[in-house]
């Protein structure tokens, strides 16, 4: 899905989902060097977590910091205004 969205808004990017997985990973690193609140990267010698708490963490610091604001969530949630969304 996220893959067909960015395909719509960009259209030159080449988006596939192993390159915005790629791209969310860089994100994580870069926060996690600056210090961000919120646990971002795999910790091995705690176990895995999975990748929906990180996930959960990248998106509850982003709307803390206002980086995110309402406007930004409801584009996240509103499936049914993108092209080729299932109904």
């Amino acid at each position: 899905m996220a893959a067909k969205q960015l395909a719509y808004l960009r259209p030159d990017g080449n988006w596939t989902e192993r390159r915005i997985e790629h791209r969310i990973e860089t994100v994580r690193r870069r926060l996690h060097h600056t210090g961000f609140r919120y646990p971002l990267l795999h910790d091995k010698s705690q176990g895995r977590p999975a990748d929906n708490s990180l996930l959960h963490n990248l998106i509850k610091g982003l709307v803390e910091s206002t980086t995110l604001v309402p406007p930004d969530l409801d584009l996240m949630e509103d499936e049914a205004d993108w092209p080729d969304s299932a109904p």
